[in-house]
């Protein structure tokens, strides 16, 4: 059985739709059940996966409400999963695997729970949340964490985050590169263009990169920044970009499935968070043979780049080090081409089919 909140479109949804397809395909049965409410999965699900919406996520911004709607999910999810009686459970994201340890309390089920971000700047840490609600949830998951079976990581950085208690049961497993296609979609595209992708939140800076592209765009005026996601900060986002004047040069496109269509177009990938887990966009944009520039974050990047070899890493929050790297790239040609050879290593590194032996080996 696999938990999570939703399979919308992100990183950490990508990454368990491709461990369920991988089950099912190999003679597993499948559930996935769902926090949220009934909605068409982002990505192909295998038509054998069994697929459960919980509908307890309900959007409220009362307090009270919230805490009420977690507990009616708690107790669904404790009477699925006593009805289905898997011999395993995985559960994706801090607030996922909450509610999944508390829910299989006694019930003597193995529980793999796995944080996809930094565990130090995950979900139940954001500002937004009541400073008395992040220190609640931050102990309730200090005191279920250890009934995990295991505790599954990207990088070895996010390993370390935790207590020595939980390192013991930690598994480092770096996500996979899928297999990128050849598109031939019909967008209209721009000659040249830096593309960046990702959810339009405050971990993302995407602030910061709209910035960057500002003080490099009259030296450059035949490039232009294609940004592609959906998010709370579109319209904050969207002013700044009026506000600069760079309307003509700069655009913000909603989420797309052909994704491998604007891989295959941009002439460069710039990903400028402050934290990550280990994103899946920065491995498929090296897949594609996109030269890259992240931010050398906590944590990921620097796991996967080795600067100057592979791509070029940055500072994170340091907008003049995120300028003079975009500059470097744009004005040599045979920089992008020797970074565009090695960064399709990743390809070999992180190959889909050597990491779900990993999941298999720690499943079995």
């Amino acid at each position: 059985m696999l938990v999570i909140d939703s399979l919308g479109p992100g990183g950490a949804e990508r990454n368990m739709t491709m461990l369920a397809n991988h089950l099912a395909k190999t003679g597993h049965d499948v559930h996935f059940l769902l926090f949220s409410s009934e909605e068409t999965p982002f990505y192909p699900l295998n038509n054998k996966i069994f697929l459960e919406y919980l509908d307890f996520k309900r959007r409220s911004e009362n307090f009270l409400r919230k805490v009420c709607a977690a507990i009616r999910g708690l107790r669904e999810l404790r009477k699925r999963i006593k009805s289905i009686r898997p011999d395993r459970v995985i559960s994706f994201m801090d607030q996922a695997n909450i509610i999944t340890l508390l829910a299989t309390t006694g019930l003597k089920i193995d529980v793999i729970i796995s944080e996809r971000v930094n565990p130090s700047r995950s979900s139940i840490t954001e500002r937004s949340i009541p400073k008395i609600v992040r220190v609640l949830l931050g102990l309730i998951r200090k005191a279920v964490y250890h009934k995990a079976k295991y505790i599954v990581v990207q990088t070895e950085g996010a390993k370390l985050c935790f207590s020595e208690r939980l390192q013991a049961k930690t598994v480092v497993i770096p996500n996979p590169v899928r297999e990128i296609k050849k598109s031939t979609a019909p967008i209209r595209l721009p000659d040249k263009f830096i593309l960046s992708v990702g959810r339009l939140t405050a971990q993302k800076r995407f602030d910061l990169l709209i910035d960057a592209f500002a003080k490099i765009a009259e030296e450059f005026p035949e490039w232009q920044l294609l940004i592609v996601g959906d998010g709370p900060l579109k319209r904050s986002l969207q002013r700044q970009i009026e506000n600069l004047d760079l309307s003509q040069r700069i655009r913000l496109k909603e989420n797309t499935s052909e994704i491998d269509a604007l891989f295959s177009k941009a002439g460069l990938f710039v990903i400028c968070s402050d934290y990550e887990g280990f994103p899946n966009v920065l491995l498929e944009a090296m897949a594609s043979g996109l030269p890259v520039i992240a931010t050398n974050c906590e944590y990921g990047p620097s796991e996967i780049i080795d600067h100057g070899t592979n791509g070029l890493l940055v500072p994170a929050g340091d907008c003049e080090a995120l300028v003079n790297a975009i500059k470097k790239m744009l004005s040599d040609s045979q920089l992008r081409d020797k970074l565009k050879i090695n960064a399709v290593t990743v390809k070999e590194r992180y190959n889909i089919n050597k990491i779900f032996k990993t999941w298999d080996h720690l499943l079995n």
